[in-house]
């Protein structure tokens, strides 16, 4: 997943938090968890999961997908496995194979039992368990910083990267175009990366980010800031051009 190799481990006690399916993730690699993906647990447990998400429907729609098993069997028969969040690849396969319009909110994911769901154990860089549940954006909540400041560091060391990210202190545009993504090594395995422009106020800073940065209104700060300190700092008879906001990517 994200070009890191993650384990999984199957543990079987029912009522304990370890029940089910759970998959180490290094810390570093927290922020890039798909977790439309993670939704499929594995090819084993997936038709077993569709079908009690079915099961859950109101009556009234559910009856248009009986048998359920048969249906659930033939979804999964349909669609590639891990593709696209389940839930909304399978609102529109019942559109499509039924007719029946079927909303989010017509399931009822909180009757299945906690090992339909991924458990994720967070890992430091030596295999020590540093946080684990199932709710994926609490996690990120509560480690999201140390996790971007963990890829970073792994960043700094990969000599390319370094070389992408060594921009700093920044008052004007004097460097070339950012590539958009970096490819990072990390052992044997290829790491992805996004450089990114960093408004830090007097002056900005190029980062790379383990998540691809979209630029918005308030992310396009780093370019103005960039432009912003430029302008202050050169005379007022300077011709200099800057690049369009648009070619770079942005972050605050």
């Amino acid at each position: 997943m994200a070009g890191v190799d993650m384990s999984l481990t199957y543990h079987f006690e029912p009522g304990s938090h370890r029940d089910g399916v759970t998959l180490a993730v290094p810390l570093y690699a927290l922020n890039q968890v798909r977790p439309e993906r993670t939704e499929w647990l594995v090819p084993g447990m997936i038709k077993e999961k569709v079908h009690l998400l079915l099961k859950s429907l109101p009556q009234k729609l559910r009856r248009h997908c009986v048998p359920l098993p048969e249906y659930a069997a033939s979804f999964l028969a349909r669609h590639p496995f891990g593709e696209g969040e389940l839930t909304d690849v399978l609102i529109a396969d019942i559109r499509e194979q039924t007719g029946t319009v079927v909303r989010r909110a017509d399931f009822k994911p909180e009757t299945l039992s906690a090992h339909h769901f991924m458990n994720f154990k967070v890992v430091d860089e030596h295999g020590r368990q540093l946080d684990m549940g199932r709710n994926l954006a609490q996690l990120r909540a509560e480690l999201g910083g140390q996790a971007q400041q963990s890829f970073q560091s792994i960043a700094a060391r990969d000599v390319p990267a370094a070389e992408a990210g060594q921009y700093e202190g920044l008052t004007s545009w004097s460097f070339g175009e950012l590539p958009e993504l970096l490819e990072i090594r990390k052992g044997s395995q290829t790491l992805f990366g996004y450089p990114a422009l960093v408004d830090k106020g007097t002056h900005c800073d190029v980062e790379v980010f383990e998540i691809r940065r979209k630029p918005s209104a308030s992310t396009r700060r780093g370019c103005a800031g960039c432009s912003r300190c430029s302008c202050a700092s050169r005379s007022s008879s300077s011709k200099r051009t800057f690049p369009a906001c648009s070619r770079w990517p942005c972050s605050t």
